[in-house]
């Protein structure tokens, strides 16, 4: 939610265990640890609620079987919707695409858990070009 509504530009009414809206203005109540606080602010505005005061409710039986059941599908060409050939140009051009390097597998370090640190610390010393500076001791 803040960073929602910063980057909106709206203001935050946080956790709020009451929304009303009235007159382009919203107006929340929430809970803090000295009671309840009063906000509002004008629309518009982004409101978080908690989430354990609104637990999940879950559909009907009937409803869900209704909804997984098999329903025609119409099918509409762009000439039932009026559309032409300018119309159905792509918006977005694609001009090239580039695959991040494919990493590297890394490597499993066994034995014992002294075994694993020490084998991990000359690795990383290798990595870094530090060989022989560090031997183990």
């Amino acid at each position: 939610g803040p960073r929602l509504a910063e980057t909106l530009g709206w203001p935050l009414l946080a956790r709020a265990l009451r929304v009303e809206v009235a007159e382009g203005v919203v107006h929340t109540i929430r809970r803090t640890s000295a009671g309840t606080l009063a906000e509002e602010a004008d629309l518009p505005a982004l409101v978080t609620i908690p989430r354990e005061s609104h637990p999940p409710r879950y559909a009907h039986a009937g409803r869900l079987i209704w909804a997984h059941q098999e329903k025609p599908i119409e099918r509409w060409s762009a000439a039932d919707l009026g559309l032409d050939g300018v119309d159905l140009e792509p918006l977005v051009e694609v001009r090239n695409q580039i695959a991040p390097p494919e990493r590297q597998p890394g490597t499993i370090l066994s034995g014992t858990a002294q075994e694993a640190v020490a084998g991990l610390a000359r690795q990383l010393y290798a990595r870094l070009g530090l060989e022989g500076v560090n031997d183990g001791r």
